[in-house]
């Protein structure tokens, strides 16, 4: 707020206070200095430890990107080499399919077995 006020003085007492762009300018300076402030906080020092973010952020991306790769295999492979049936005409089993994988899940999860 106070360099806001600064940069308007400023410009008011160099006779540019007046002019199209000064008003954006001070906006534009003013929206921009909380993103630069916590941009070198983080990067600086080591504010709300970014490394450990970014780490687990890979971590679940990747995982989730895994699962879905093998419950697509599951889903559409399996009943297209057993079956033979083509994923368009496969009607409930998907279904069937994420049932039984969220159910053993589960059930694994619990320590049930």
């Amino acid at each position: 707020m106070a360099g806001f006020i600064v940069l308007n003085a400023a410009l008011e007492l160099l006779g540019l206070g007046d002019t199209v762009f000064s008003g954006e300018l001070v906006a534009a300076a003013a929206f921009m200095a909380v993103p630069v402030g916590a941009g070198i906080g983080i990067l600086r020092h080591r504010l709300f430890d970014i490394d450990l973010v970014i780490r687990k952020t890979l971590v679940f991306g990747l995982l989730a990107a895994f699962i879905t790769i093998v419950y697509g295999a599951v889903v559409l492979g399996i009943p297209a080499l057993v079956l033979g049936v083509r994923p368009t005409g496969m009607g409930a089993l998907p279904l069937m399919a994420a049932v039984v994988l969220a159910i053993a899940y589960r059930r694994r999860r619990l320590g049930v077995m």
